[in-house]
């Protein structure tokens, strides 16, 4: 076998590593002379990188995961993804379910949520559904409220409410180290069509 390179081989090679060699320099070029690393989540929207934030990882939740409320277990059902009232039922009394909200970045402890959604249906006239996400302080218990949505129309098939606030609202850093979650609440006015809570996202 031959191995040694012929001369059009040679002149491949180098052609091949001259085109590397330029490429090289021009990316040193654009970038200042420092070395840069291009990865997807470089992409930032403007609030996250206004709050000098990468792109926030939504945190979602099902509604028929959430834990009920004990004085609500008699009279609520969970019906696939959705909760709502029990059909054996007749009370008017509300409905309380609340979902815990874990930080989702193990290096981003302020996750640049600036917005709350609720999905959910009211049939009925006069009924409504509202989530509201609060801050817990870590020590005391003692919460504060962040944001409220709510869904008081009449609309059948569902819509998505939101509410909005700071991106910096909510920051599960070792301080101040506070907790977060999210409560929904059902209210139906009267029979026979009750409201549905669908999902939970933060985003």
């Amino acid at each position: 076998m031959n191995l040694r390179l012929t001369k059009t081989n040679r002149t491949q090679m180098t052609l091949r590593w001259l085109s590397v060699s330029f490429l090289l320099v021009a990316l040193l070029s654009l970038s200042g002379g420092r070395w840069i690393t291009i990865t997807p989540t470089d992409a930032v929207s403007p609030t996250a990188q206004a709050a000098g934030l990468q792109q926030p990882v939504p945190w979602t939740a099902v509604a028929s995961t959430g834990a009920v409320d004990d004085d609500s277990l008699g009279r609520y059902e969970a019906m696939g993804t959705s909760i709502t009232y029990r059909s054996t039922s007749q009370s008017l009394d509300p409905i309380t379910v609340r979902y815990n909200v874990t930080d989702l970045s193990l290096n981003q402890p302020i996750p640049g949520w600036t917005h709350l959604e609720l999905g959910s249906a009211v049939p009925g006239a006069g009924s409504f559904v509202s989530a509201t996400l609060f801050q817990v302080d870590r020590c005391t218990g003692e919460q504060q409220e962040i944001c409220t949505t709510t869904n008081d129309g009449i609309n059948q098939v569902g819509i998505c409410t939101t509410c909005q606030f700071p991106a910096n609202a909510i920051d599960f850093s070792l301080a101040p180290g506070n907790l977060y979650y999210v409560r929904v609440t059902l209210d139906r006015a009267d029979q026979p069509n009750p409201p549905s809570v669908y999902t939970l996202r933060l985003r």
